[in-house]
């Protein structure tokens, strides 16, 4: 995996040569591997993907690359040919018994207490029982003129994308979310059947519950989704878990689809996590005046000891060091060596300060 280096002249603003200086520097010196397992990360907290494990990447890839390659419009060579009716087909041109009917828009289906009164018909021959009024009224272009058609008409899309497409006109939620490539391959038919993308996947929405859902199993394809089409609110939930990422992880396609944009966000974030943490981690340790039960050169071990464990932490400091990994660190410190209770006091206070301040920087972009 290799990042594109934009050229000086590409770079216009000082933080956009920062973040190519960054890129640079982690992917030289960056000894993450390129796969990394749960054991190599603070207990499991946070787990770090490689896009070469992504399930489903290479098409994906893809499916990026192309981002609405398709006519947003209708075209004379897309536009669908008028249907007669059913009704005066024979079995070779319209058969029921060849159809599989969708579970969720079946002959009995009712929408505000309405039967349904149009048909469409996947690609896969799966049939659903829809309302014009419906389509009419969630679609800008009548469904890609699909409804000039009396009473039913042939749609080129696979059921799993068409059942998405008829999710979000109707505004049902989905009983078990789609694939998150068949949410990809939908959306980018949305133009084509005159729906609003951006629209569509509002904060409220069903269909943006359903592709955030794969926001911890599947983050860089989320956030690369979201970059591509400027879902602001989609980019930022799931930016939490794309902060382990390093930039060498991160394939020439998806930092293309990615941009720079949302790429330059996603590296400040964590070189702003890393800062913070290090300037939490070096504030001095301020210990207690010396007693007879706990003097000076007692004191300057316990110093020493926390000193170590600081060095250990800054130098292995990334953005997604965990409370418990900081918290372990300088127990090790305490029960190893200090036995002045006032020092244990003042060394826990510390570390829940430190806590409290690690927990509260911010982890999205």
């Amino acid at each position: 995996m290799v990042c594109v280096y934009p050229s000086q002249e590409q770079l216009s603003t000082s933080s956009e040569r920062l973040v190519c200086l960054y890129i640079r520097l982690s992917t030289l010196f960056s000894s993450t591997p390129s796969v990394l397992d749960m054991s190599s990360n603070d207990n499991g907290e946070y787990l770090f993907f490689d896009a070469n494990a992504q399930p489903e990447d290479a098409a994906l890839e893809a499916i990026f690359a192309n981002t609405y390659s398709r006519p947003t419009t209708p075209q004379s060579s897309r536009s669908p040919s008028l249907s007669p009716d059913p009704e005066h087909l024979d079995s070779a041109h319209f058969n029921d018994a060849e159809l599989l009917e969708s579970p969720e828009f079946h002959h009995d289906f009712c929408y505000t207490a309405l039967r349904s009164n149009f048909r469409l018909i996947s690609s896969d021959n799966v049939l659903y029982h829809v309302h014009r009024q419906v389509l009419r009224r969630g679609s800008s272009n009548m469904f890609n003129l699909l409804l000039r058609n009396p009473s039913f008409a042939y749609v080129p899309e696979e059921s799993a994308t068409l059942s998405v497409i008829l999710h979000t006109v109707y505004e049902m939620p989905f009983e078990y979310p789609p694939a998150l490539s068949t949410l990809i391959v939908s959306v980018q038919c949305f133009p084509t059947y005159g729906l609003e993308p951006l629209r569509c996947l509002e904060a409220s929405t069903h269909l943006y519950a359903a592709v955030s859902s794969y926001n911890a199993s599947m983050p860089l394809l989320v956030y690369t989704f979201a970059a591509k089409l400027g879902l602001e609110d989609l980019a930022v939930g799931s930016s939490e878990y794309m902060i382990s990422f390093v930039p060498k992880v991160i394939s020439d396609s998806f930092a293309r689809a990615i941009g720079t944009q949302y790429l330059r966000r996603l590296f400040q974030l964590q070189y702003r996590r890393t800062r913070a943490l290090t300037k939490i981690l070096l504030k001095p340790l301020q210990m207690h005046s010396p007693i007879e039960e706990c003097t000076q050169v007692m004191q300057l071990k316990a110093t020493r000891a926390w000193k170590m464990a600081t060095a250990s932490l800054v130098l292995k400091a990334h953005p997604t060091v965990s409370c418990a990994k900081i918290d372990a660190t300088y127990r090790n410190v305490v029960e190893s060596g200090v036995g002045c209770e006032y020092c244990r006091d003042f060394i826990d206070s510390r570390v829940q300060s430190m806590l409290a301040d690690w927990a509260r920087e911010k982890s999205t972009i």
